[in-house]
């Protein structure tokens, strides 16, 4: 019985975002963001936004079973994020399996700015 009321509960309860991460994914070093989830989102419910825009998509990623429950959605984006800019993702319409509460999921960040990118690749040492 007490089996049958966790399930009940983790299938009940409003997914929450447990990581925002970046993730170098293609040849081209383009990074992915990636939002993983506690426990699996309707996915079809979700209005994902990325501002300003950028282009890209949007993909559920790491299903628990075969192409249902997915805990993970990534933006791929097309094209590299400008240098020295605000950026601001949301998600809403967060639901769980049953689709009963929903919630909203914002994540603000700051690309590097030229120079903070420039000086990772400046070489050392001696002139040539």
């Amino acid at each position: 019985m007490c089996v049958i009321f966790a399930i009940l509960f983790w299938l009940t309860a409003v997914p929450r975002v447990t990581r925002t991460s970046f993730q170098l994914a293609r040849s081209d070093n383009i990074p992915a963001i990636e939002i993983r989830f506690n426990k699996p989102v309707r996915r079809k419910e979700i209005i994902k936004s990325l501002s300003p825009e950028v282009p890209g998509i949007w993909i559920f990623e790491d299903p628990l079973y075969a192409t249902h429950l997915y805990r993970k959605v990534a933006f791929y984006p097309y094209t590299r994020l400008t240098p020295g800019t605000f950026y601001k993702i949301r998600l809403s319409g967060i639901r769980n399996f049953l689709n009963n509460k929903s919630s909203i999921y914002t994540y603000n960040f700051k690309t590097p700015g030229v120079s903070d990118v420039s000086d990772r690749f400046l070489p050392t040492g001696g002139k040539e």
